[in-house]
């Protein structure tokens, strides 16, 4: 599970259009689209935005 966020705090997904709340961040994740294969990974990078 993610952890460390502010749960009244939102949060943008960088490079993309998708806001979560840190509250869903850490008890639900988020939904990793289209990563497929064995040996990949990838960085996802959370912004705090004024709401």
């Amino acid at each position: 599970f993610l952890q460390g966020f502010d749960p009244e705090a939102v949060y943008a997904l960088e490079g993309t259009e998708e806001k979560y709340t840190g509250e869903m961040l850490m008890k639900c994740g988020f939904l990793v689209k289209g990563f497929w294969g064995d040996f990949r990974s990838k960085l996802y990078h959370f912004m705090k935005v004024n709401e």
